[in-house]
């Protein structure tokens, strides 16, 4: 499976915006991520992205 990536548009603490497939999305996160970083999307409910800094 590929892994499926974004990336925050604004500091995500622990909620904020990626950039995921060209579409603007809200995602939450369980650890502050700041904005630039690539973050993985780990799952989806309804229109939120849950997301973890990938490193």
């Amino acid at each position: 499976m590929e892994e499926e990536v974004a990336e925050a548009m604004d500091r995500i603490d622990p909620r904020g915006h990626v950039m995921y497939n060209g579409e603007r999305w809200v995602a939450v996160s369980e650890e502050p991520i700041e904005a630039g970083e690539t973050v993985e999307v780990v799952g989806k409910e309804r229109m939120v992205l849950k997301v973890r800094g990938k490193g």
